[in-house]
């Protein structure tokens, strides 16, 4: 099966599926809700960046991947 990168093939998760009740979405959800997120040099900052990444506690994040899933799950 051919996809096109759309998100009409991203499938819908509703709250019967498993990874509905993975605990890792409330870690994704603190990390979305930091302020740190509604400051504008952030995102003056990863534009600039050759290669933008999120350093969250112990992790780095790539900077596209996190803004992937989270337009994802605004989607």
């Amino acid at each position: 099966m051919e996809h096109n990168g759309s998100w009409d093939d991203i499938p819908v998760v509703t709250h019967k599926n498993k990874i509905a009740s993975d605990p890792r979405w409330v870690s994704l959800a603190k990390l979305a809700n930091c302020n740190w997120f509604n400051r504008a040099w952030v995102t003056h900052e990863a534009g600039l960046s050759a290669r933008p990444q999120i350093l969250y506690g112990n992790h780095d994040i790539d900077w596209e991947s996190c803004i992937a899933v989270l337009s994802w799950l605004l989607h």
